[in-house]
């Protein structure tokens, strides 16, 4: 009903002011209760407990569904809303809702939900998405270097959700999606730009908090670029090489590591692995000549020497990015 309502023209201001209140008030409840019922699945640990999340995800899938089928407004509709603050609490419900059960099939349905209703609104998600990470680069550009921890503090939540927004419609190779986010048909916007760019003021200063809204980032490019070669292209002018380098020369001690940097280098190699893995020797040698490679060799032997989960993971994508740009260079290892 609050979803009907919100499309009402003769509501007053006070009144669409109001119902706006309502509806972030309800979005909220509903993302405490998915996330209650996942941390009470942990605490019990049974196959009952999980079955039971289960159903949950897909009964609100299929109630939204339901009303879809009789022409009526869902969940999905409030991601074209006017307010951006509205667009993110359904984005984090619908992330809550995803990670709520490890069922395949609930998170390729809710991706398949989101892109649906963003064609049929003319992609106005992806708009809203790209005018507030214009806002947030702006204002990462000019924040001073006493600023980062509050100013992030304050505009983190909206930029997760963004990133996880454009993650979650590009995830699985969506090519159409993937276009979107550098079409110039688009009112002229480039997302794809947008984030790298974002990325290199990112990277000056890659600590606490700075880590998690870095990885994100990374993994919105990675699943943006993943099989496309203009987005690739986009990527690499826009200084993503010269992002990853400053990322991985951050000094890092074993005992100051922030939480999420190791995850963070993981998922820069991973970037460069998709885009080395089109076989197109302009990007490749645009990574050959740019990437400083003692970076990698670095993050390979402190990778070697720790026994931390993520090394191994790290180790290996550090190895396959080194060997693609040995092969690129027709050089040894060694030689590099």
């Amino acid at each position: 009903n609050l979803v009907i309502l919100h499309k009402e023209k003769h509501l007053s201001c006070l009144k669409r002011i109001h119902l706006e209140k309502m509806v972030l008030k309800t979005l909220k409840f509903l993302e405490t209760l998915i996330q209650q019922i996942k941390e009470d699945t942990v605490a019990f640990c049974d196959d009952d407990a999980q079955q039971k999340e289960l159903r949950i995800a897909k009964i609100i899938l299929q109630i939204d569904e339901d009303c879809k089928t009789n022409k009526t407004d869902t969940l999905f509709d409030l991601l074209q809303h006017q307010n951006i603050n509205i667009i993110v609490a359904v984005l984090q419900v619908l992330k809550c809702l995803s990670s709520l059960t490890k069922n395949e099939d609930i998170a390729r349905k809710i991706q398949i939900m989101i892109i649906k209703s963003c064609k049929e609104h003319n992609c106005i998600l992806i708009v809203k998405v790209h005018q507030l990470l214009k806002e947030v680069q702006f204002v990462i550009s000019k924040m001073k270097e006493s600023e980062w921890e509050s100013v992030l503090k304050a505009i983190e939540h909206n930029i997760t959700a963004a990133l996880d927004a454009i993650s979650l419609l590009c995830d699985r190779q969506q090519k159409e999606m993937q276009d979107a986010m550098q079409n110039a048909s688009n009112n002229g916007l480039d997302i794809v730009n947008r984030i790298s760019f974002m990325l290199f003021y990112i990277s000056k200063k890659c600590n606490g908090r700075t880590v998690i809204i870095a990885q994100k980032t990374v993994q919105a490019l990675i699943e943006m670029c993943t099989g496309n070669y203009n987005n690739q292209k986009i990527a690499i002018d826009s200084q993503v090489i010269v992002s990853i380098n400053q990322i991985l020369t951050e000094a890092r001690t074993e005992n100051s590591e922030p939480q999420g940097k190791r995850e963070l280098h993981s998922s820069c190699f991973e970037l460069l692995e998709v885009i080395l893995e089109k076989d197109s020797p302009t990007l490749a040698n645009c990574i050959a000549n740019h990437l400083e490679v003692e970076n990698l060799l670095k993050e390979m032997r402190q990778s070697w020497q720790s026994d931390r989960p993520r090394s191994c993971t790290v180790l290996i994508r550090a190895y396959h990015v080194l060997k693609k740009i040995a092969d690129y260079k027709c050089l040894s290892l060694d030689q590099l």
